[in-house]
């Protein structure tokens, strides 16, 4: 990381902090929560996106085989002032069996009847999978041409159909807050030339993200900085941001729209 070029690091600094507006309820094995009560108390918050559908019988193999190590991170991360969760659309006694089964430690939170997977990208409704076009991917052509692997994903995770099997993303994000309000300050998705299934960078991700002294690859809101100026963005028409950082693979960072509707 050292021989990298100045702009990898700067360029994630000049990001906005965008205000979350809008209320989100979660449900975990403590109740439901709101965004904020995530945090535990502490400053940040960081989402490990683990696509496991509503209807999905198992999460995804990938996905579920970087949440195998998580769990001993999460002490490391919380002394730093950071939560680390993991998050999936299915409902919340799937993800407890799920993690049972696993031997997980790390928590689990479920955002199954909640817009909030949806208003940032980590979740897809049926009604506009025929007309979206993420990156290099036509969703609506995908389903439609539906190529082998698709097939044998969809049977990997007990989807009932296509539209099931693409109905989430992985992915992580990151939230940080100052004076009682919420920031999203970072997102990232799957890359350019990996299946949308889950990202080949997320690995990586994980494991350097808060390195003392360091300026972390995917989350620059490990060090503190005042918030910056950003207008209201709609959930329903994101603008996105992009910033490609090239060694042995890209990695795509998009700003974060702020949601400002309420529920």
């Amino acid at each position: 990381m050292r021989s990298w070029p100045p702009f990898v690091f700067a360029r994630p600094r000049e990001l906005p902090w965008v205000p979350v507006e809008k209320q989100y309820t979660f449900v975990t094995d403590d109740g439901s929560k709101s965004l904020p009560e995530l945090f535990e108390g502490r400053s940040r918050l960081l989402i490990y996106h683990l696509m496991f559908g509503e209807d999905w019988t198992v999460a995804c193999p990938g996905c579920s085989s970087l949440a195998d190590g998580l769990g001993g991170v999460v002490t490391h991360l919380n002394d730093r002032g950071v939560t680390l969760i993991c998050m999936s659309r299915a409902p919340l006694e799937k993800l407890v069996a799920y993690k049972q089964r696993r031997g997980w430690t790390v928590p689990y939170v479920s955002a199954h009847g909640d817009d909030f997977l949806f208003d940032y990208g980590y979740a897809f409704r049926r009604e506009d999978m025929s007309g979206m076009v993420r990156e290099e991917f036509d969703m609506g052509q995908l389903i439609r041409e539906a190529p082998q692997w698709l097939r044998d994903y969809r049977e990997d995770v007990g989807a009932p159909d296509l539209e099931s099997a693409v109905s989430v993303s992985a992915g992580w994000s990151v939230f940080a807050t100052r004076d009682d309000a919420v920031y999203n300050t970072y997102r990232v998705y799957p890359t350019r030339g990996s299946s949308p299934r889950c990202s080949p960078d997320c690995s990586s991700c994980c494991h350097e993200p808060f390195r003392r002294g360091r300026r972390p690859r995917v989350h620059p809101c490990s060090r503190a900085s005042p918030p910056r100026q950003a207008s209201s963005i709609s959930a329903a028409q994101p603008r996105h941001r992009r910033h490609v950082l090239n060694r042995t693979q890209s990695l795509t960072a998009r700003r974060c729209p702020s949601v400002s509707s309420s529920r």
